[in-house]
């Protein structure tokens, strides 16, 4: 009876935890390359590859003609799990394995700022301020943070900087959220060269109210490389 075979164990759950690793990690990249977080199955589907593949290895162990018996006088071998004990430690790995898969997904959403929001610009919002032209595309409220996505054209005539940290700020109501200046949530070029347009999304702290209607975006100091330029910039940005 194939229930009562046995088979070993330990290769099919190494098979599983590398497989798993491996699309775990893949889907990180993809997520972080892509500025999303590629949805909830491709996080859930690495731990479902990983125990087919691990079950192809059962497999292949019950289709192996059985060894012949040692003699009486042969010391022990050690014998290796029944298929059932096997499947069960399988599904284990499985149910953990996709607990993994959320879990790193939600520290992936905090760490990276991807959390699924929604887009309250009411419309694009474009403007010139002495020379620097901005156009807002996007403000995605999720819920702990707020995406803006942006591009500033340098029209002036001196290279200017837009830095984030302590300089950026979106306000809305009694609301005020500093732009995060970590490597991995913002997307921001803070050089802006004369005649170039630096498109990117900055992430701010923390969500906008949800009866706000509108926004206002500020860089409270532009620092210029030479005399041209606003001192400062504020926009006013519409929401739904």
């Amino acid at each position: 009876m194939a229930g009562g075979r046995r088979v070993a164990v330990w290769p099919a759950v190494l098979i599983a935890l590398g497989v798993e690793a491996a699309g775990l990690t893949a889907v990180a990249v993809a997520s972080y390359l892509t500025e999303t977080d590629t949805g909830l199955l491709r996080w859930v589907l690495p731990a479902v590859v990983a125990f087919g593949f691990a079950m192809i290895k059962v497999g292949l162990d019950l289709n192996r003609p059985e060894p012949a018996p040692p003699p009486r006088s042969a010391r022990p071998v050690r014998r290796g799990r029944t298929v059932g004990v096997a499947i069960m430690v399988l599904v284990l790995l499985a149910g953990t394995g996709v607990a993994v898969g959320l879990g790193l997904r939600s520290g992936f959403q905090l760490l990276t700022a991807t959390q699924d929001g929604v887009d309250r610009l009411a419309e694009p919002v474009k403007v010139d301020r002495s020379g620097l032209r901005f156009e807002v595309r996007e403000v995605v409220v999720s819920r702990d943070f707020t995406r803006v996505r942006l591009a500033v054209a340098n029209h002036t005539g001196n290279t200017v900087d837009l830095p984030l940290y302590r300089n950026c700020l979106l306000t809305a109501d009694d609301t005020t959220a500093e732009a995060s200046s970590l490597p991995l949530r913002s997307r921001w070029s803070e050089t802006v060269p004369v005649g170039v347009t630096v498109t990117g999304v900055i992430i701010f702290t923390a969500p906008l109210p949800a009866d706000a209607t509108e926004a206002r975006l500020s860089f409270g100091t532009v620092f210029r490389h030479g005399f041209d330029g606003p001192e400062s910039v504020s926009i006013t940005l519409p929401l739904s």
